[in-house]
């Protein structure tokens, strides 16, 4: 009767039902019920994480939406709005070719289209807000002269003793 309740296999069932001593089969099947509750306590506890994890998200969407609705009440609007006009008039003002503008205004509004605590809106916004504060500004230019210069003085990438062991 008890082995019914307990999710075992056919071949497992059939093997209990073969067993003799009585004895030894409450042993197989405490060894079962033993491990369905192991199982079972640990698909709760599971649940109970992800409940966890639920909940928290739930309570935080709702507070940053109080937020946002006090902000708004108070005539501040939230400060991912006031930071994505700021961009734009920034790409506006930029003076960039027809391209990078008409890129730059896609990525904004695509920007636009992100929640605000994705991860990558934090990137974009940083080279968006970096890279338009200083137009001017370009990657350094490294060259062999440029890295030869650096290296003079400096001790060699390869001594006497390293190139007769590696030749």
């Amino acid at each position: 009767m008890i082995a019914t309740a307990v999710s075992i296999n056919l071949t497992e069932r059939q093997q209990l039902l073969l067993m003799k001593d009585p004895r030894q089969r409450l042993q197989r099947i405490n060894k079962l019920l033993a491990q369905e509750l192991d199982v079972l306590e640990l698909e709760d506890e599971i649940h109970s994480r992800v409940q966890d994890e639920v909940d928290k998200s739930q309570r935080e969407f709702y507070l940053r939406e109080q937020m946002r609705q006090i902000q708004t009440e108070l005539g501040e609007g939230d400060i991912f709005s006031r930071d994505l006009i700021d961009l734009k008039k920034k790409i506006e003002s930029a003076g960039l070719p027809e391209h990078a503008h008409t890129t730059a205004l896609k990525e904004l509004e695509r920007l636009n289209q992100m929640p605000p605590m994705a991860p990558e809106v934090g990137i974009i916004r940083t080279t968006w807000i970096g890279s338009l504060t200083c137009p001017g500004r370009t990657a350094p230019r490294i060259t062999w002269t440029s890295t030869r210069r650096a290296r003079s003085g400096a001790r060699p990438l390869w001594t006497e003793e390293s190139q007769r062991a590696h030749p």
